[in-house]
C-alpha cells in the first residue's frame, strides 16, 4: 500500500518507507498492473454498457421504432 500527495509527488510505500515516482511505480509493476486490469475490465466495462443501455432506454421510451435489449 503507497501513501501520496499531489500526482507529481513520489508515492510512499506504507510497508518499507520506499520512495517512487508514479512512473517509476508503473514501470517495475506493469505486469502486475496489466494482470489487474484484464481481471477487472469485464466486470467495469459490463456495468458501464448496462448504464448506458439503460440510459438509452430511458431517453428513448417514447420512440415505437426504437427498442433496447
Amino acid at each position: 500500500m503507497f501513501r501520496f500527495g499531489a500526482p507529481e509527488a513520489p508515492m510512499t510505500c506504507n510497508n518499507c518507507g520506499r520512495s517512487l515516482a508514479r512512473d517509476e511505480l508503473v514501470e517495475e509493476n506493469g505486469e502486475r498492473i496489466e494482470a489487474a486490469f484484464e481481471e477487472m475490465a469485464p466486470e467495469l466495462l459490463g456495468g458501464a454498457a448496462d448504464k448506458v443501455r439503460k440510459a438509452l432506454a430511458k431517453a428513448f421510451r417514447a420512440s415505437k421504432s426504437l427498442g433496447f435489449k
